[in-house]
């Protein structure tokens, strides 16, 4: 390729490679890297959605949910928890994640993602609140005859962000 070409390129490649990068898929993943991906692109489209019965279907029988202190949750708790969030929210404005480290053994894999949720949910009469959640998390996937599903989740760190809306439907 001439120079002229490779400098046309790059400002192509460089846009092709950030879009990538923010949809949370690496750009040179492996097989697995790219079908986690995917899981996550889902498990974050069913968030939006308020979607449980997808995310349900993502989790193993004897999946385990460990909140900190602890603390964890089985697969009905974790059903029971989900469904109290997704009541609250009114709204999602975004949901992503970011893979950080993956590693696999067998039919298991092991990764450390970052998942960013920001809602909307009440803050009262004629009021709401964005609610920005960033969590680290631990997860352990295993490979089943229906694909990649998650048996672990672990939180490692949380930061949560309350920022008050003006008031809705108030007339003056």
């Amino acid at each position: 390729m001439n120079l002229k070409i490779a400098i046309l390129a790059a400002p192509l490649i460089l846009a092709v490679v950030t879009a990538a990068g923010s949809a949370g898929i690496a750009v040179s993943e492996t097989p697995l890297q790219r079908a986690l991906s995917q899981e996550y692109v889902r498990y974050n489209r069913a968030i939006k959605a308020k979607d449980i019965q997808t995310i349900m279907g993502m989790l193993t029988p004897d999946f385990s949910w460990h909140v900190g202190d602890g603390k964890a949750l089985n697969r009905q708790q974790t059903r029971k928890a989900l469904a109290e969030y997704l009541d609250e929210i009114r709204f999602v404005e975004k949901a992503d994640f970011r893979i950080e480290k993956i590693s696999a053994a067998g039919k298991q894999a092991h990764v450390v993602v970052t998942e960013t949720i920001s809602a909307l949910i009440p803050a009262g009469p004629n009021k709401m609140q964005r609610r920005v959640t960033t969590e680290t998390l631990k997860e352990t996937w295993v490979r089943t005859g229906r694909g990649w599903k998650v048996k672990k989740s672990e939180i490692l760190k949380t930061r949560e962000t309350l920022v008050a809306m003006p008031e809705v439907g108030r007339n003056e």
